[in-house]
């Protein structure tokens, strides 16, 4: 019953708390978002602290990387009860659907002649009315799904080992990008050996028609001096 003893629609409630979950899929949705790019900021300041060698620094850029990534599973977790949370409605609105067309059958019955038929069509209209007594259409199925997920918070020591993990992950790839900037360089660099090797080679062929090898032709210059 609703305010001044009005019959509440049960379709109208289940349509307005279903949109409500929509609405808050859609709010969890944008946070977790900005916070992706939050991330990723943090993630650039870290690379560079730890590039200069800032110990210190990249330590506190990773328990704050720690601290976004944990809110991000916490919304994540959210939006799961929240979806399971629409599921649920959809399905109570079906199963609504189902009990109208129900109502719609056992009338026409009634005016059949055949009584195990119409005791069997209302037993089934009781157990309908039973299941949806069942189903929690109420607005708090959105503060419990966010209850849940706020809950278990990780130890001291294993957030100090998960800060620790941020910092060496991003040392690794440090590393690993300074290995394929040398493995660059040493590639646009050429050979000594390679040098030495075709210089030696010309050398030996001296200037074309002249027969006279470069080393020569500088030890000759050196002697008319």
């Amino acid at each position: 019953m609703g305010i001044w003893g009005s019959k509440v629609d049960i379709k109208d409630e289940v349509n307005k708390n279903k949109r409500a979950v929509s609405k808050a899929i859609r709010e969890v949705d944008r946070e977790i978002q900005k916070l992706e790019q939050e991330e990723a900021k943090l993630m650039r300041e870290l690379r560079i602290a730890v590039e200069k060698g800032y110990t210190e620094s990249a330590k506190i850029f990773s328990r704050d990387v720690l601290k976004l990534r944990k809110q991000m599973e916490k919304l994540s977790l959210a939006r799961s009860q929240l979806m399971g949370a629409e599921l649920r409605l959809t399905s109570v609105k079906s199963q609504l659907q189902v009990n109208s067309a129900i109502s719609d059958l056992n009338s026409i019955m009634g005016r059949v002649n055949d009584s195990t038929e119409i005791s069997r069509i209302q037993g089934i209209l009781k157990n309908v009315a039973r299941e949806s007594d069942k189903m929690d259409v109420k607005g708090e199925i959105i503060n419990d799904s966010i209850d849940v997920a706020m809950g278990n918070e990780s130890q001291p020591e294993e957030e100090e080992a998960l800060v620790n993990k941020i910092y060496m992950e991003v040392c690794e790839s440090v590393r690993q990008g300074k290995e394929k900037e040398l493995a660059k360089a040493n590639a646009k660099t050429p050979d000594i050996n390679n040098l030495l090797s075709y210089s030696s080679n010309k050398d030996n062929f001296g200037d074309e028609g002249s027969g006279i090898s470069i080393k020569e032709r500088i030890k000759k210059l050196g002697e008319d001096r």
